[in-house]
């Protein structure tokens, strides 16, 4: 019907000419009462779109695009209005799909006048040729029950058609062939756990891994603050914070928040709950840096015992200069993860557990210095006691 005005145009100018050459005159024809009119009629409707050129391509890869470019049509109407003809591709109102094509989808749709119709399209499978974690999950240790969380995970892929940066038609398994994803619950301990993110194309399966840790110790998250007046748990670990630290919920962690913006003399007092003595017990601190390195795109390493010293109930732990927060890359947009939380595993010494409450004591003492010349202080996600 995007023709009708035109057609009412022309028809206005064709009566006005008849009338002025028939000024004066009687007309003696009969009128025909039977309409031959192909006049779109109001709430006339599209019943039909004729094909008579598919788009220019009909055939694509996966993950490309549907394009109908090339695409010309005719609408039919259900009073036989014929103006609408040889119309193309943006005289549509609308198509699909519009995203990534994938080797599932067999047809496109395209809509006029609010009638729809399907065209057959053809989408094959790109053929691989590498696949690799360019940068690992912002968080790489558990414990017992948390979720695995992927977020920061970038995996590149090589095709011979191109490369994609940040693939994400992958699936993860262990060496078992156990199937994981993000928000798998991690039930069994494991030191070194190996998970394959795995690519399958055109019938070829290419992999990379990362690796992650799942604790069977003790587990306190940092932000589990027991505030003054509050009554502590008599039976299970909780924190005590002092001094300027802040819960944060703005970025990637485990548990229900992290602390960060730590100034010198804030601290943390864990105090862990154990059912049992454990000799030799790891103490390992979930923590990020937050030195940024803007020419190099990602953190610097953290000296810890620049930032914190820690203390097991009143005795200070030697920690050595060589004890660091590994400072990771930047992730890349649309990956999820956050510059400010890509949690690294820091073990400062270990700890005889005794049976019932065990303290130790995180305190900030300092700062590092970073590339813009800005004292930081890292974040804590959570204490580990592993065993």
């Amino acid at each position: 019907m995007k023709k009708l005005t035109i057609l009412l145009c022309s028809g206005v100018l064709c009566l006005a000419g008849m009338l002025a050459s028939c000024d004066n005159k009687t007309s003696t024809s009969t009128p025909n009462t039977t309409s031959t009119s192909t006049k779109p009629r109001e709430g006339d409707k599209c019943i039909d779109l004729i094909i008579k050129h598919m788009p220019n391509k009909v055939t694509y890869k996966s993950g490309e695009k549907f394009s109908p470019v090339g695409l010309i049509f005719d609408a039919v109407y259900q009073n036989g209005y014929d103006g609408d003809t040889n119309l193309n591709y943006s005289d549509l109102d609308s198509y699909s799909p519009r995203g990534a094509l994938d080797s599932s989808i067999t047809n496109a749709t395209i809509t006029f006048e609010n009638f729809s119709k399907d065209i057959p399209i053809t989408v094959e499978e790109k053929t691989l040729l590498n696949v690799e974690v360019t940068r690992e999950p912002d968080i790489k240790s558990y414990a017992i029950g948390d979720s695995l969380n992927l977020s920061g995970l970038m995996v590149k892929a090589t095709y011979e058609e191109g490369v994609i940066e940040n693939e994400t038609n992958y699936y993860l398994t262990d060496s078992d062939g156990n199937a994981y994803e993000h928000g798998t619950i991690l039930n069994k301990a494991s030191d070194d756990l190996e998970l394959f993110v795995n690519i399958t194309s055109n019938g070829k399966t290419l992999k990379d891994s990362f690796h992650i840790a799942i604790s069977s110790g003790i587990t306190i998250q940092a932000e589990d603050n027991v505030k003054t007046g509050e009554t502590a748990p008599t039976d299970k670990s909780y924190t005590v914070i002092s001094g300027k630290a802040e819960i944060k919920k703005d970025c990637t962690f485990t548990g229900t928040g992290y602390i960060g913006s730590i100034d010198k003399n804030g601290q943390i007092e864990f105090y862990v709950y154990s059912n049992s003595e454990v000799k030799n017990a790891k103490i390992v601190f979930v923590a990020s840096s937050t030195c940024q390195n803007g020419a190099l795109g990602k953190m610097d390493d953290m000296q810890f015992n620049k930032c914190f010293s820690v203390a097991v109930e009143d005795s200070l732990i030697d920690i050595n200069d060589d004890v660091v927060i590994k400072g990771l890359e930047y992730p890349q947009a649309g990956s999820g993860g956050n510059k400010w939380t890509n949690w690294a595993d820091v073990e400062v010494g270990t700890i005889n557990l005794q049976k019932g409450f065990n303290k130790i004591t995180l305190k900030c003492i300092g700062t590092v210095i970073d590339s813009s010349n800005y004292g930081r202080t890292p974040n804590i996600d959570r204490l580990d006691i592993r065993f």
